[in-house]
């Protein structure tokens, strides 16, 4: 009779491990998307003393096409974006990091008048919500706005977040071919 109870015990402790490893999982992925949405990064070839970028004369058909930049950032380490302009005004956007997250977002971009400024609204992305202990709530990705440059022949975009200091959201960004 003991060493069947004692089964049911180690079975039981088995299950609750199993159900903490999951939760710890799921806060751990929530924490991540909440970092990767709200704390800056920093670019490569972005770092201090980086100043906004922009002026006048944006040209969203020079922006049309498929970019890729790697960045460091201060808290999830390297990583990598993948940026697609699309003519018809979609956009995607593919985040991956050295640990293994992803974030993926998508929506639709414009140029606004008369600046060298990017806009993304983003319509949606994934992971699409959060869950915990006490449940599930919805994943807001908020809309971002960047002063843009474009060099070497249109082959090399770089970014940066109005919402960012100077010396973060820097991102400098090339065609991919």
């Amino acid at each position: 009779m003991c060493k069947v109870a004692d089964k049911s015990q180690r079975i039981r402790k088995s299950a609750k491990n199993a159900c903490r490893v999951a939760r710890v999982r799921s806060v751990v992925l929530a924490l991540f998307v909440a970092a990767s949405i709200l704390l800056p990064n920093t670019a490569a070839g972005g770092g201090c003393g980086t100043t906004p970028i922009g002026g006048a004369g944006g040209n969203p058909a020079a922006l049309q096409g498929v970019w890729r930049a790697q960045f460091v950032d201060p808290v999830w380490g390297a990583g990598t974006i993948e940026l697609i302009l699309q003519n018809n005004g979609s956009f995607s956007q593919e985040t991956n990091y050295a640990l293994g997250a992803r974030v993926y977002i998508y929506g639709t971009w414009r140029v606004l008048p008369d600046a060298a400024v990017l806009r993304l609204d983003t319509q949606g992305g994934v992971p699409s919500e959060q869950c915990s202990t006490v449940g599930c709530s919805p994943i807001l990705y908020p809309g971002e706005t960047h002063n843009y440059t474009l060099s070497n022949g249109d082959n090399t975009l770089t970014t940066h977040n109005v919402n960012c200091s100077p010396d973060q959201c820097t991102y400098v960004y090339g065609r991919a071919v």
